[in-house]
């Protein structure tokens, strides 16, 4: 009895003082301009990595260590706070004037005073863009602008982001239109034999972005009816400001693990039944040993030949309590499969995944002169992994180069190059070919995946594939899978523009601009062997868009007395195309061999194409009185081919500092 209370004495005690290395902080942040919650604020520990974010109401909620003494807020176009530890914090913001005064990119590519925007912009810097090395545009982002989420479609290689500013408008697509140097570009997210092939925003460089701005509201009108979920702006790197000639290096090297796995249970393996309780139930006289390999499990040929060795689930017979049962990778001896100890592999998932590695390398030139400014740049980069087998490459080059002829006239020109590759990107979705859907959801819990590993590529005596595997009737071998079912890939991309200015006056200037983006890709995915298609599978697709914008825009900014004028006008031409084109079999002739004319039966052929086009005019206009009230204007009218009605949309906003 004496052991009992001590041991429930130290119980306590180590409850107790787990307890006490945290403390519950509660707190609101509000700003001091307008006593407004402010949403989005980052709340940390100084000296620490623990933090949050206030939600809608301004509230935080946060368990810090007892012994911190100090906490950080921080928030764009607010002072940075630092305030002392407290179980309930009220926290006055006050707004930061350097920052009000700042310049920013705004719709168009115009550089507005930020105190003069009567709407909602967030602006990122290239070093908060690459800082953390990132290998998508979209994922630098997550985190660091109030009211855009960015979710992942998955960690693999090649996974797409989905962006969304201030929560999703509709059933459908929710994503901003994207804009570099002032073209739209396409971030479609391509999907075909359940292989997501990755957004747009992947082939941009994060090392040659200078800026991202974010426009939410009516702040995107002057984009129209694309930009009804906002945009978001990137602006491209250009020459130096200093004279003369630099080179410079910028390179990543990312490691990457899983972070969390599902809690999976390991009292039970393979099968349907065989449960200690079964047993019981079932009224059976003999040991639970006999039991478990008559009623339970017995593997002969993993497709029911054997007791519930075709069982795809784990609720068989119970794990490491000493049973022996015939398994798949038991040995054979005179035709009869030996019973081997039944035990869990408690990290057979775990064990599947490998560390992945990521490595970027960029290699840029600046030229500026008195009336030059270029910038050339190319890059590349290697991702492998956390699946086995997967890939991807990225080779890219750019070109931003600015050009005064005189004070009358001026020349830009932004051009990328980029190439995509990859020898095999990880299927997705509920399909054979999504090796996480089958290991997750359907397998044994005594699966030893170092066995599988090893054997995957098994022959017997005639030179054929066992198809090495715990279960046939309706799994794959995962290696399998990731060495033989294979889904390659390769994307080429050209995306830019080219700018005219014409400048009769200081106050008066005239721009023709041509922009491009078009993508050619060419996706293989096959199957060579699988329980879905014994006899093969392949499809070979073809993809392609290409967008043309025009537009013609002139700008106007002058002074009148304690008015200041900042106006535009344009006209926008649009030219979009798209096709693919797919061309396969769902049973082959000669194995591994993925041509139309080793088809066994009918091949597959299809076709598709879209076209459209659109005329836009827009104009903008900005008053401000003596650098302290501004009224902003902005409307715009589409034309659509594929739309009877034309779309207006106006916005208007204030602001004062």
């Amino acid at each position: 009895m004496r052991r009992l209370t001590f041991l429930l004495l130290c119980l306590f005690i180590g409850i107790g003082v787990a307890t006490a290395q945290t403390m519950k902080v509660t707190g609101t942040v509000i700003s001091s301009e307008d006593q407004q919650p402010v949403i989005g604020a980052a709340v940390v520990v100084k000296g620490t990595t623990i933090g949050t974010v206030t939600d809608f109401e301004g509230n935080f909620s946060l368990d810090v260590p007892r012994d911190a003494k100090t906490i950080f807020v921080s928030y764009v176009g607010l002072k940075t706070k630092e305030a002392p530890v407290s179980s309930v914090m009220n926290i006055i913001m006050d707004s930061d004037s350097k920052a009000l005064d700042e310049v920013v990119v705004t719709a168009m590519g115009l550089s507005r005073e930020k105190k003069s925007l009567g709407y909602a912009l967030q602006e990122v810097k290239s070093e908060e863009i690459t800082k953390a090395g990132q290998m998508s545009v979209a994922n630098s982002l997550s985190g660091k602008v109030a009211g855009v989420q960015v979710t992942s479609q998955g960690g693999q290689v090649g996974a797409s982001q989905n962006i969304v500013i201030r929560g999703n408008s509709s059933f459908g697509n929710n994503q901003p239109l994207i804009v570099v140097d002032g073209v739209p570009m396409t971030n479609d997210n391509a999907k075909g034999s359940s292989v997501i092939l990755g957004s747009g925003l992947n082939d941009i460089n994060t090392e040659d972005i200078e800026s991202i701005s974010v426009l939410k509201g009516g702040s995107a009108a002057l984009y129209g009816m694309r930009a009804g979920n906002g945009v978001i702006l990137i602006t491209t790197k250009s020459g130096k400001k200093d004279k003369g000639i630099t080179i410079s290096y910028d390179g990543d090297i990312t490691m990457d693990r899983i972070y969390n796995l599902p809690k999976l249970q390991n009292k039970y393996g393979q099968g349907y039944y065989g449960t200690e309780f079964d047993w019981k139930e079932s009224g059976y006289t003999g040991s639970y040993q006999d039991f478990a390999s008559n009623y339970g499990y017995s593997y002969k040929d993993g497709a029911g030949g054997g007791v519930n060795d075709n069982a795809d689930e784990s609720w068989g017979p119970r794990l490491d309590i000493g049973l022996q049962l015939p398994q798949y990778n038991s040995p054979v001896v005179d035709g009869v499969r030996q019973a081997t100890p039944w035990v869990s592999h408690s990290n057979n998932i775990k064990d599947f995944f490998q560390t992945g590695l990521s490595t970027s390398h960029t290699i840029a030139l600046t030229s500026t002169t008195e009336k030059s400014s270029t910038r050339a740049s190319i890059s590349y980069r290697d991702q492998q992994g956390t699946t086995p087998n997967t890939d991807q490459q990225r080779y890219a080059a750019a070109l931003n180069t600015k050009m005064n002829f005189n004070k009358y006239l001026e020349f830009d020109l932004s051009a990328n190059y980029v190439r995509t590759t990859s020898g095999n990107l990880p299927g997705t979705g509920y399909d054979g070919r999504n090796v996480l859907q089958s290991l997750l959801q359907w397998h044994g819990r005594q699966i030893d995946m170092a066995d599988l590993k090893a054997n995957w590529d098994q022959k017997d005596e005639n030179g054929a594939y066992t198809h090495y595997n715990w279960q046939k009737e309706y799994a794959v071998n995962p290696y399998w899978v990731l060495n033989k079912n294979l889904n390659k890939y390769t994307r080429d991309r050209i995306y830019g523009k080219s700018s005219l200015w014409i400048k009769p006056t200081d106050w008066l200037k005239f721009e023709g601009r041509i922009g491009l983006d078009t993508y050619f890709s060419n996706q293989l995915s096959n199957v060579e062997w699988s329980v879905d298609y014994p006899d093969g599978y392949f499809r070979d697709y073809d993809r392609g868009t290409t967008e043309i914008n025009a537009d013609f825009i002139a700008y106007f900014n002058k002074q009148f007395g304690d008015f200041q004028v900042n106006a535009l006008a344009g006209a926008n031409y649009r030219d979009y195309k798209y096709y693919i084109k797919t061309i396969g079999a769902d049973e082959l002739t000669v194995p591994g061999l993925y041509t139309v004319a080793n088809a066994k039966g009918s091949a597959i052929a299809e076709e598709n194409h879209e076209a459209r086009r659109s005329n836009s005019v827009y104009a903008n206009a900005s008053i401000g009185w003596k650098n302290q009230a501004y009224v902003d204007i902005s409307i715009r009218n589409d034309w659509d081919s594929t739309i009877k009605d034309a779309f207006f949309y106006p916005s208007s906003a204030l602001a004062g500092s």
